[in-house]
């Protein structure tokens, strides 16, 4: 009996002394607290200011009081207006025409712009150094320039003379023989005439007598 009763004492005393050195331990314990730094003063900064020189210049206050700006009948401001002279630009060469094209509707022709020396294909009312195609004909083209109408022909662009058309010969394919061409002789020589045929005397025959 008095060994059971030593024996809970002992537990007991070993746990008043875990528990109080537990207790011990919490309440000396010092918390690390992290201390902030000073915060540091905004440093002044000193700025030399250095004064402007406002001077009122004349020409303005002569400029206000010339255009009265605060007049009750006021208008808006026009400037001064210059005498500017339109200089009218010399009509310029039509284009010169290389050749036509006519195929059903549509009609083409070639021209060169003088200015630029580009030779291009054109269409009526297409523009060409300051003039519009109204008219291509075969051998012609009409061009306008406001109240102003240009012809320029084909074959005196060209400077060469139109050549006559010639019916074509007549070649007689069956008989195989190649058309021979005729030579013109001078004039002065004389040309033999065809021989007149002789006529021969008739003899008529007398009846036999009986």
């Amino acid at each position: 009996m008095l060994r059971n009763r030593f024996f809970i004492n002992l537990v007991l005393l070993v746990i008043i002394l875990l528990l109080g050195g537990k207790l011990y331990s919490t309440v000396s314990r010092t918390d690390d607290i992290p201390i902030q730094p000073a915060e540091k003063k905004d440093e002044e900064v000193k700025v030399d200011i250095k004064p402007v020189d406002r001077a009122i210049n004349d020409s303005n206050v002569h400029l206000i009081a010339k255009l009265d700006l605060f007049r009750p009948s006021r208008t808006p401001f026009v400037g001064e207006k210059k005498d500017e002279t339109v200089k009218e630009t010399a009509p310029g060469n039509p284009p010169k025409l290389f050749g036509t094209v006519l195929l059903n509707n549509r009609q083409t022709a070639i021209l060169q712009d003088p200015d630029t020396k580009k030779t291009a294909m054109y269409h009526v009312n297409d523009t060409v150094a300051g003039f519009t195609v109204s008219e291509i004909m075969e051998e012609k083209v009409v061009l306008l320039r406001g109240a102003e109408t240009v012809e320029i022909k084909l074959r005196e662009d060209k400077g060469v003379a139109a050549p006559q058309r010639v019916a074509p010969r007549r070649v007689d394919r069956g008989s195989g023989a190649q058309p021979q061409t005729q030579v013109k002789k001078p004039e002065d020589q004389s040309q033999p005439t065809p021989r007149e045929r002789r006529r021969r005397p008739v003899r008529r025959r007398s009846a036999p007598t009986r």
